[in-house]
């Protein structure tokens, strides 16, 4: 009875275990990516994509601007339409399936050494933050600025640094760089 019992017990297991299994695995996320990371990543995706469409102008704004106003306003939209362009194709998946067409025909070499480009960039950014920064002080120890002047200046600099750092992670885990890289660039 008891050898019948424990034979009844482990096919039971076995048999649930191959049938209940899959259907619980079908409702689980991939293991690529942690959930906190993809629901990150998609919303910078959709502000990106929100970002876009408010660059465009409506036919009614077009009329009561000027053509030089209209051209100048064109540039500078192709300027951050470029830039968001660059950040989409950043997030895209890093579990190498491309999201964006441009980014599916290309090599993965090309759409790699795009995204180590652009922690480049981030990186010199924040170079250049540190650098102003200094300036500042530089320039308040010399006592060519006043206190509120450094405090407003120094105050913008430590904003766009902050959303650099956060641009910086999310790069560097975009193009794959290890972890321990990407907390020292992070400054943890």
């Amino acid at each position: 009875m008891l050898i019948f019992l424990a034979t009844g017990t482990i096919l039971f297991t076995l048999v649930m275990g191959s049938v209940a299994l899959p259907i619980i695995l079908k409702y689980l996320p991939p293991p690529g990516e942690p959930a906190t990371v993809r629901e990150e990543r998609l919303a910078r995706e959709a502000s990106c994509h929100a970002a876009m469409s408010e660059l465009t102008l409506s036919d009614e704004e077009v009329q009561t601007h000027s053509p030089e106003w209209v051209a100048m306003h064109q540039e500078v939209m192709g300027h951050l339409m470029q830039e968001y362009r660059n950040r989409l194709q950043l997030l895209d998946d890093a579990t190498g399936v491309a999201t964006s067409l441009e980014s599916a025909r290309e090599a993965p070499e090309v759409v790699q050494q795009r995204k180590q480009r652009y922690v480049l960039e981030i990186e010199m950014r924040l170079r250049c933050i540190r650098a102003e920064r200094d300036a500042v002080y530089a320039e308040r120890h010399k006592h060519l600025i006043n206190d509120e002047t450094l405090r407003t200046i120094v105050s913008e600099l430590d904003l766009q640094e902050i959303s650099m750092r956060k641009r910086q992670l999310a790069a560097r885990r975009a193009a794959g760089l290890d972890a321990k890289t990407t907390q020292q660039a992070a400054g943890h």
